[in-house]
């Protein structure tokens, strides 16, 4: 960010992100978060434990999500985070040992959702939606969430993601590929390795996404990729 806008002469928050972007752009030392607000505090910066900010989120949410659900938002710094946050306001609003996903709840997709032909795309990369129903499904011989999801601006889509019970198997399909890949290349001339890392390169594309969903889910589950990952996809 280059200016501030939408904010009027006097106001905490200005003088907060003018520090902000000053240690930032000119200063040798790092920004050191202060609070500063209005009396009523309606505007400015404060500082909160973690706890506090959760305990306002849920009750604000409680209050006004379904009618609103950009009532309350929380910006953080790091992915962790940010899964934190959302699954602790999620168990909120829709209790615990629930399914994966429910009819009703608000999504943000992360990556691009793509068609089976791995040109079109689906979903854009922090499109919002609502989730409409939930199916269990099978695809492409794994077992998966068929979700039919209405974005903000009323397009219905329907979307496939993996199930979490089939998580070891495509950690396995994974693997073998890039195992596969890399003897192949060994048997080779020059000109079939440039071909192969065409073709490895493609993969790779396809697989990142999805390997980094798997990888948090993975950690989740005390799984992992224990032997490649899809960024070792180039020939040695």
């Amino acid at each position: 960010m280059t200016q501030v806008v939408r904010q009027g002469t006097g106001s905490p928050l200005l003088e907060f992100v003018t520090a902000s972007r000053y240690a930032v752009t000119n200063s040798k030392f790092p920004f050191e978060p202060y609070a500063k607000y209005l009396p009523d505090k309606s505007n400015g910066a404060l500082m909160v434990k973690r706890q506090t900010l959760l305990r306002y989120a849920c009750k604000k949410m409680k209050r006004e999500f379904a009618q609103n659900p950009d009532c309350f938002r929380i910006l953080s710094w790091t992915n962790t985070q940010v899964d934190f946050y959302n699954q602790q306001i999620r168990t909120h609003l829709y209790g615990e040992n629930i399914n994966r996903f429910i009819p009703g709840e608000r999504l943000i997709t992360r990556d691009p959702v793509m068609a089976p032909d791995g040109k079109t795309t689906i979903l854009s990369t922090s499109t919002e939606f609502t989730v409409l129903d939930v199916f269990g499904d099978r695809y492409n011989n794994y077992d998966t969430w068929r979700l039919k999801v209405e974005t903000d601006e009323g397009i219905v889509r329907q979307i496939y993601v993996l199930h979490e019970d089939s998580l070891g198997q495509m950690m396995a399909h994974l693997e073998n590929v890039l195992e596969n890949a890399s003897v192949d290349a060994k048997k080779l001339d020059s000109q079939g390795r440039s071909q192969l890392q065409e073709k490895m390169d493609e993969i790779c594309s396809k697989l990142l996404d999805e390997q980094r969903h798997l990888q948090r889910l993975a950690s989740d589950e005390g799984m992992g990729l224990t032997k490649a990952t899809a960024m070792s996809l180039k020939l040695r």
